[in-house]
């Protein structure tokens, strides 16, 4: 109960004391990390989870949450299969939406922007830092594709766990990055009577322009 007290007292003061224009730094991603690290100290679950939005040939839109796994200067990196359904529609039209939420305090991050696969040194420096159930996991699974029962997913991860022994697997092709730079990102933080703050940066001539929305 104390923590759920504790959250409900910085919710209702981040409400009062809002988002303002005379605070906010001249580039988004300062806020980005103050905000995110706020949310991390919170101890929230997954705080770097962020919902990655594309869509496909026929302009149909899905979304699905991924982990934020770095940053490279003002781009989001994260990590997939290559062959999944969110893969084939960057491939097919690498423009995205990103939304990074924390609802317990009142405040969710806006990302609009293009999206491009990462270098191969970086997934392998990554794919190696994973636990090697995962890495096995990896390589084995077929993201997205129909399977007969979960039965062969884990048969397939067995018999890849028993050929390795003890050694880990290399990256497959088939898995990597992506980086997700932003050309728009707005900031929501709730504030009482629905009367919120919204400050969104857009790109212009490579500098940032900060304005606000109506709520």
């Amino acid at each position: 109960m104390q923590q759920v007290n504790s959250l409900q007292q910085i919710r209702e003061t981040l409400m009062t004391e809002g988002l303002m224009e005379e605070d906010a730094p001249s580039n988004p991603m300062d806020l980005f990390e103050s905000w995110i690290a706020y949310a991390e100290e919170l101890k929230f679950h997954n705080a770097n989870a962020m919902t990655v939005a594309t869509v496909d040939s026929n302009l149909a839109p899905s979304a699905r949450n991924v982990l934020l796994r770095g940053r490279l200067g003002e781009s989001l990196v994260f990590y997939t299969n290559y062959e999944s359904d969110k893969a084939v529609d960057l491939d097919q039209n690498n423009k995205a939406a990103v939304l990074m939420g924390w609802l317990e305090i009142e405040r969710q991050i806006r990302f609009t922007g293009e999206v491009e696969k990462i270098d191969e040194r970086s997934s392998d420096k990554y794919f190696s830092s994973r636990a090697r159930g995962s890495q096995i996991s990896a390589v084995v699974s077929k993201q997205s594709r129909p399977v007969a029962s979960r039965n062969e997913i884990e048969a397939a991860w067995s018999a890849l766990d028993a050929e390795l022994a003890d050694l880990s697997p290399v990256r497959p092709d088939h898995w990597g990055g992506y980086v997700f730079t932003p050309n728009s990102i707005e900031f929501w933080q709730g504030r009482p009577n629905r009367l919120h703050d919204r400050l969104r940066y857009r790109q212009k001539d490579g500098a940032w322009i900060l304005g606000r929305l109506a709520p």
